[in-house]
Order: structure tokens, then sequence, then C-alpha cells
């Protein structure tokens, strides 16, 4: 099996990058990294879940050109679970090395450590020995599906003079942008079944989805949805949209205003403060015989 580690845009609803990974030997921070490298010609915001986070991929994502994150804390330091459950920004010095650990300090002379680096091996050759990493740390509260929540930490190395406490947290909801992304690509897409069970057949599968992926955002974006005095903002079905350019792919010719008529009928609410909670289940590869489309 392979394991998708993809770099969407929020802003426009595309899969910039993606990485393909054996379920076996699988890295999600490396892998992140990896796509943050090559995306450096301008400045750019990337925004992680909590199975993210490292000191070493806070110090590498520092050294990135151009690059900046927001990351759900899942880091157990004795600091971060001491935070007050209350909104709160404020700064933290990591100090980390190769042998040793890392402690979190307010005191740039400090040198003690507490916690030791598991994997010194994943340890950046170009990377100084000791390194501090300065993060800034905010305390957020985010609600949930039921009409309650919980205060989560987000670790980023943006200033406060560009964004504050709560425009981090508004940018940080749109993460969950990704979630209903892998959906449409796995469902509405059928990148959940395929044709073969070897590796290199199903990788190039993958990518043929994501590429499909892209075009139907492209040609939904073009689509101008008229919102009226209508109660919800509205937007296109996406998994009907996938159906009509299905249905205009095989023609020769074809104009875009009658792509556009056709598609215009399948519009959608969206609701945002809509939620419901998640099913996390371990699923079997589908065989292509049994597609959902």
């Amino acid at each position: 099996l392979l394991h998708c580690n993809a770099l969407y845009d929020a802003e426009n609803h595309v899969v910039l990058d993606a990485v393909l990974q054996p379920k076996s030997i699988s890295n999600e921070r490396t892998a992140a990294i990896e796509m943050m490298m090559r995306h450096t010609d301008e400045p750019f915001i990337v925004i992680m879940d909590a199975g993210y986070p490292s000191l070493l991929m806070l110090a590498c994502a520092d050294r990135i050109k151009n690059c900046h994150y927001i990351i759900r804390s899942g880091l157990n330091l004795r600091e971060l679970r001491e935070l007050p459950d209350a909104p709160c920004d404020l700064d933290m010095d990591f100090i980390i090395r190769k042998k040793g650990g890392v402690r979190i300090t307010s005191d740039p002379d400090s040198q003690a450590l507490v916690h030791r680096i598991g994997n010194t091996k994943s340890y950046p050759k170009d990377l100084e020995d000791p390194c501090r990493v300065h993060c800034r740390v905010v305390k957020i509260f985010l609600p949930d599906h039921k009409g309650g929540g919980k205060w989560e930490v987000l670790l980023t190395n943006l200033s406060r003079e560009a964004f504050s406490a709560t425009e981090i947290g508004l940018l940080y909801q749109r993460r969950w942008q990704i979630e209903t992304a892998f959906r449409n690509l796995k469902f509405s897409l059928t990148a959940n079944a395929f044709h073969s069970r070897q590796d290199e057949f199903v990788e190039q599968e993958l990518w043929a989805h994501i590429i499909m992926y892209n075009v139907i955002s492209r040609m939904a974006s073009i689509v101008a949805v008229s919102q009226g005095a209508r109660r919800h903002p509205y937007r296109l079905n996406f998994k009907m949209t996938v159906r009509v350019v299905h249905d205009y792919i095989d023609k020769k010719k074809f104009s875009i205003e009658r792509l556009i008529e056709d598609l215009l009928p399948y519009q959608v609410p969206v609701r945002p403060d809509r939620s419901y909670a998640r099913r996390l289940s371990q699923q079997k590869a589908v065989d292509a015989r049994y597609r959902a489309a």
C-alpha cells in the first residue's frame, strides 16, 4: 500500500504537490519538508495537524526560504501541558542537540536539557548543534460538532504584527479543506479503487486521480454561481461536477459555455457552522470491479 502526502492550496482548491511513499516506510514529516523546499519562490503559510510537529521539523521549517507555518502541537512537553485553559500568546525557545535532548526555556543562555531526541539519524547535517528554535505559542478554543470544544496549542513563526492570535486560529481552521479534498479524491473520483495491486501501477493511478482532481476544481472555479438573496452561499456539487466533466471528456469538440450551462443546476449550500463526528476506521483496498462511480 502507498501513503499519499499532499500539499494542498486552500485558496485555489488544487493539489500543488504530493509525495507517495510505501506505507511500511512512510514518514509524513520528511515528506512535508521535501514539498515545502520545492515551493520557495514566494512567501507561503503551511498549516499542519498534530501528527506533524517535531522539534527537528520546526528547526528545518525555520530554515526554508519564505516558509511560515501554523501547526497544532502534538508535543508532549511539560511547559505546553501546563499552559492555562485560557487564550494566551507567548514566545518560547527550543534548544535542541544531536546528543542529549531538548529544553524549552525563556533564558537564552540556558543549556539545561530535559528531553532526549530519539532518532539522531534524522538530524540534518547542515543543522548546527546545538540549535536554537524560536517559536510563538498560541492557545485557542476550537469548538466541536456537539456545541462544546477543547483548547488547542498552535505553534507558529508568524509575527504578531502580521497576524493576531484570533487570525492564527481562523487560518488554522482552513486546514480542514484538505480533509474534504481527500474525501472528494477518494469517493467522488474513486481514488479508493485501483485496477492493480502493484505499487508502481497504483502510484500511476494516484497521480492520474490527483491531476483529474485539479482539472475538476479548475473547471468549477470558472463557473460563477449567483448568490442572490439566498440564506447560505452556494457552490457547485463536486461529485456532480465530476460526472458532467467526465461526459465532456470523450467529446472531440465542445464549448465552455455549454459546459457551464450544464454545471449550473448542480448547486449546494455551504454551511460553515455545520459539522459531524468523524468516523475513523481502517479500510481495505477496494477492487476496481466494485468502484463507486
